[in-house]
Formats: C-alpha cells, sequence, structure tokens
C-alpha cells in the first residue's frame, strides 16, 4: 500500500523510533529525553479520510499527543524516503521536500465528493440532492440533441456534465454542473483526459441551500474573472432560471424566469426550453 511519509515536528537531537496506533494512523513517536520528532505513516485510504473529515492532521496529533509541535506552517511536509533511527532533526529536515498540493488534496478525496480549487482554497461538496440530479439530467437532455448532435436545432457545441474546468492548471479548479464550449472553440474533447483546459463560453450552476453562497458570491466571480461569456443558474426547488451574459468583465442579468414558462434562453435562444420539464416531480 502506498503511504506518505509526513513530518509534523521536531526539537530532538536524536531519533529512537516508538510505533503506535492512533485511530487509523500508524505513528512513529521519536522520543530523546523529554524532546521527540513525529512522524506518520499514512496510507492513502487513511489520507483521504483525513481529507474527507476536514481533519487537520497536526492539530489532531496535538489533541493526543503531549508537548506536540509543529514544524512547518502547514504541518505537512514529504520526505523522500523513511527516517532511520538515530537520524538527527537536521538530517530530517533535509530530506524535506515537496508539500502536499491542493490538486493533491483534490485527487485524494473519497469517492462521492466533489473538490474545486477556488481562489486558493480547496471547497468540497458530497452527492448532490435528488431534485438538483434530475434538474441537471433533465436540462443536459434539453441541450444536447439540438446543439450538441444537431437534431431539431443548430448544432455545434460540447455539452458536459461536471467538467473539472481548469483555468490555472492545479491551481484555479471548477467544476460546474454543466458546461458548453463552441466548436470553434473546442471542436474535440481531448482524449483520456479529465482537465478541462479551455475557458467554456457558457456554465450552469444549480443551486443547493448548501452551495447557493459560494455559487453566487465565490464561482460566479471566478467565471468573470476569466472570461466565460454566458452563466446560468437555476434553483430546482424555487423552479427558478437566472441568465447571465458578461459584458465588460461583469455580469449583466438578461433574464429572469420561473415556472412552467416556455423560455428562448441565449446562449441558446434558437430553441425554446420548457422549463416545467426541468422540475423534479415531488411528492
Amino acid at each position: 500500500m502506498l503511504t506518505h511519509t509526513l513530518i509534523l515536528g521536531a526539537k530532538s537531537d536524536r531519533l529512537l523510533e516508538q510505533p503506535i496506533a492512533l485511530n487509523s494512523f500508524v505513528i512513529l513517536v521519536a522520543l530523546c529525553e523529554n524532546c521527540f520528532f513525529l512522524v506518520y505513516q499514512i496510507g492513502t485510504d487513511a489520507l483521504r479520510e483525513a481529507l474527507r473529515l476536514g481533519i487537520n492532521i497536526a492539530s489532531y496529533v496535538a489533541e493526543y499527543v503531549p508537548n506536540c509541535w509543529v514544524y512547518s506552517q502547514t504541518a505537512v511536509c514529504f520526505a523522500d524516503q523513511p527516517l532511520r533511527t538515530g537520524d538527527t532533526a537536521m538530517q530530517a529536515r533535509r530530506q524535506i521536500r515537496t508539500r502536499l498540493s491542493l490538486y493533491d488534496q483534490l485527487e485524494a478525496l473519497p469517492e462521492g465528493l466533489t473538490g474545486e480549487i477556488l481562489n486558493g482554497q480547496i471547497y468540497t461538496r458530497p452527492r448532490p440532492s435528488l431534485e438538483h440530479g434530475y434538474t441537471e439530467t433533465s436540462l443536459a437532455g434539453e441541450l444536447v440533441n439540438p446543439f450538441q448532435r444537431g437534431r431539431g436545432g443548430p448544432g455545434g457545441w460540447l455539452i458536459v456534465v461536471e467538467p473539472e474546468l481548469h483555468f490555472i492548471r492545479d491551481t484555479e479548479v471548477d467544476v460546474p454542473d454543466l458546461a458548453g464550449w463552441r466548436r470553434e472553440h473546442l471542436p474535440k474533447l481531448p482524449k483520456a483526459q479529465h482537465r478541462a483546459m479551455v475557458v467554456p463560453d457558457w456554465v450552469c450552476e444549480i443551486l443547493s441551500p448548501s452551495t447557493e453562497s459560494k455559487d453566487r458570491q465565490v464561482k460566479m466571480p471566478i467565471y468573470a474573472q476569466y472570461g466565460v461569456p454566458h452563466a446560468w443558474l437555476i434553483d430546482p426547488i424555487a423552479h427558478t432560471l437566472e441568465a447571465y451574459v458578461l459584458e465588460a468583465g461583469a455580469w449583466v442579468e438578461i433574464g429572469r424566469f420561473a415556472g412552467a414558462m416556455r423560455v428562448l434562453v441565449p446562449p441558446f435562444e434558437a430553441v425554446a426550453i420548457n422549463l416545467d420539464d426541468l422540475w423534479a416531480p415531488t411528492e
């Protein structure tokens, strides 16, 4: 099993290793007189679980291990090779090469948890509600035939559900519920690649009580910053669709629709959408 060596803190001159167990982590506590050096050997599954639960590893250890202190500001560093009994703290420091990047943490998230890197901060969300999923699937169905396949519409688009948009590779990573590219900008999707590096021509966020503030206050400004021309915000509970166009770097609302209206909404105004078809039949 793949393991990561995490260097957390050092006050000792020389290291005497004493393995102990702490929940799902295996900790090597290096004791020397009243000082110690902490080294974590964390399996990939345990690391994912810690990230999923939002555990700050250093704080977690400090709560259970007396006199623990943090070696680095992030408290998470990698060593190129396992530390040896008798290594000095200085020798251990020289082994440290890289830190766990935000994108490393994103890729380590467990299945069922979607992660994004927005303005240098990781955001996660669990699987969406049934209403959310119904609206997402229904909207994709409304758009794919006329705008992607050219059946009953002009074609010329690629529509993707929950693409991983990299406005800056591995640094600014956004996952809208749907996105679309005009084929003159993206003729074909890159093969066997999960990163979308081309700015889309349209994004859609389906709002939920837990994500609405993030979608409006964090993600919409990011989409504007990187020049996405069109954005929709859909509320599957309130049964509303808001449409925006980017003008001079700012969003301008061009329509707000509700209920069972039949609407023509840019950039897909060539074919009418029956809003009532987007809302889940619920009890």
